[in-house]
C-alpha cells in the first residue's frame, strides 16, 4: 500500500494471506496511522 502526504511518500507492506496475526494487522494500522497521522484507534473505528 502506498500512502501519499504532501511531498512524502509511505510504503506498508501489506501480506497477502487469508488472515492475519492481530501483531501483524496492528503493525500494519501502527505504520498508517504514523503515515496519516490519524490516531490507531480512530482508523479501528473507521473500518468496523
Amino acid at each position: 500500500m502506498v500512502i501519499q502526504k504532501g511531498d512524502k511518500t509511505y510504503h506498508v507492506v501489506v501480506p497477502l494471506h487469508n488472515e492475519l496475526r492481530v501483531g501483524t494487522l496492528y503493525s500494519i494500522l501502527d505504520e498508517v496511522s504514523k503515515a496519516t497521522e490519524i490516531p490507531r484507534k480512530e482508523l479501528i473505528a473507521a473500518i468496523r
